[in-house]
C-alpha cells in the first residue's frame, strides 16, 4: 500500500509543479481583477434594488 500512496503523491506533486509553471502571475492577477469588478457590479445592483424596494415600501405605508 505504501508504494501506491507514494505514486499518488508523486503524481500530485508533478501535476502541481506543471500547473505552477503554466501560471502567469500577471494574467492571473488580471483575471482576479475582472472577477472582483463583476462582484462589485453585482453588489451595486443588489444594493440599488434594496434601496429602490425600501423606498417603494415606505411610500405604500
Amino acid at each position: 500500500m505504501g508504494v501506491f500512496k507514494r505514486m499518488k503523491d508523486l503524481t500530485k506533486a508533478s501535476v502541481h509543479d506543471l500547473l505552477d509553471k503554466l501560471e502567469d502571475p500577471v494574467v492571473m492577477l488580471n483575471q482576479y481583477l475582472r472577477d472582483m469588478e463583476m462582484e462589485i457590479h453585482d453588489a451595486e445592483v443588489t444594493v440599488a434594488k434594496q434601496i429602490g424596494g425600501g423606498t417603494q415600501d415606505e411610500a405604500a405605508s
